[in-house]
């Protein structure tokens, strides 16, 4: 009993990928403006190992790890794709407590930003 056929095929592709058909595949891979607010380091790096397995997509990611930091970012620059966990220390004003007023955030600043709510509960 050995793999699916389609999980086979994609492991065969990206073993034999050569050095050409790998710039060819560069060439043609759609840039994404990623922003992650997550607190938690051992998450963000989940995510990164799985965003640089996404064949067709190149990601340039930003990181933040708090309302405050998320805060800057969303003001200062447009992402069209945003990681958000819901349960972040608050920002320094006091406003932005939790990712779902960061949410709100965006989507008043940013409407066209796709949001993904990864909510990450710590179970002991």
């Amino acid at each position: 009993m050995g793999l699916p056929q389609n999980v086979r095929n994609i492991v065969f592709f990206r073993k034999n990928l050569t050095f050409n058909n790998q710039a060819k595949l560069n060439m043609r891979q759609k840039i994404v403006n990623l922003l992650i607010i997550e607190d938690c380091q051992i998450i963000v790096n989940a995510y990164k190992v799985i965003i640089d397995n996404i064949i067709n997509y190149k990601f340039k990611a930003s990181i933040t790890q708090n309302c405050e930091e998320a805060y800057q970012h969303i003001q200062t620059k447009k992402h069209d794709l945003i990681l958000l966990d819901l349960q972040l220390p608050v920002s320094k004003n006091n406003i932005y407590k939790c990712g779902e007023d960061l949410g709100s955030l965006i989507r008043k600043v940013h409407p066209d930003s796709k949001i993904i709510i990864l909510p990450m509960f710590q179970i002991i």
